[in-house]
């Protein structure tokens, strides 16, 4: 009998390799068939997200109507309007890939030129900008985000 133990000794060891392959395989087959089942539930509920954070952007554009905090770069102020529109024509010739705007601030009316997200951004545009309107500088504004 004393020579069996080492055999029932080896015999359980290849038992608890065996078991051990076995639920490894068990685990490494079912892996697929949950990560669907979160994948499909993660899906939803990021979808959910999406289209609440979407709905909070278009609200927040209706509130501010499409404008954000930036810069633009006012070329005039002054008193005359004619010369106001004058310097806006002249700018659009020059700089017809850049917008401009036209406002009456009391007592001077103002042309600001573009929609620059960032200082660094606007003060690209003011070189090339002061080589036509010297008097030209960076202004705080708010901008249309488009």
């Amino acid at each position: 009998m004393y020579f069996l133990k080492p055999l029932f000794y080896t015999f359980v060891q290849s038992m608890k390799s065996f078991s051990r392959v076995i639920f490894l395989l068990w685990i490494w087959l079912c892996k697929p068939l949950t990560s669907q089942i979160h994948t499909v539930g993660f899906e939803k509920n990021e979808d959910l997200q999406i289209h609440k954070i979407i709905q909070k952007k278009s609200e927040y554009h209706a509130y501010t109507k499409g404008k954000i905090n930036g810069y633009r770069i006012k070329i005039y102020f002054g008193k005359s309007k004619d010369e106001a529109k004058l310097v806006k024509s002249k700018f659009q010739a020059k700089f017809p890939d850049i917008p401009s705007y036209d406002d009456y601030d009391l007592p001077n009316f103002v042309v600001v030129v573009g929609n620059f997200k960032t200082k660094l951004e606007a003060t690209g545009y003011l070189k090339k900008i002061k080589a036509e309107f010297p008097t030209a500088f960076i202004v705080k504004d708010k901008i249309y985000s488009y």
